[in-house]
């Protein structure tokens, strides 16, 4: 099943010059640099109410909005061929 995501963020004078990713990613870790990476390149990411570029440098007290749609993934289990031959 799909979940809509919806965070917010007020950028830190700390985080100033960052890419928007980094800080994304350090904010935000139950999502991985690579999926926060598409959500800015499908427009789910905006920075003060503006969709936001790749190599996005940040600046202090931007708002930053996420709205975007978490894909349900299928777990795989690893089988020896080992295994599979005993069946």
């Amino acid at each position: 099943m799909n979940q809509r995501i919806s965070e917010k963020l007020i950028i830190q004078a700390s985080d100033v010059g960052k890419r928007l990713d980094v800080v994304l990613a350090h904010y935000f870790p139950q999502y991985s640099r690579s999926l926060l990476q598409q959500w800015i390149a499908e427009g789910a990411v905006n920075v003060d109410g503006i969709p936001a570029k790749k190599k996005f440098k940040v600046e202090a007290d931007q708002a930053v909005t996420i709205e975007a749609v978490l894909q349900e993934t299928t777990q795989w289990e690893a089988v020896s061929a080992v295994s599979q031959q005993n069946d």
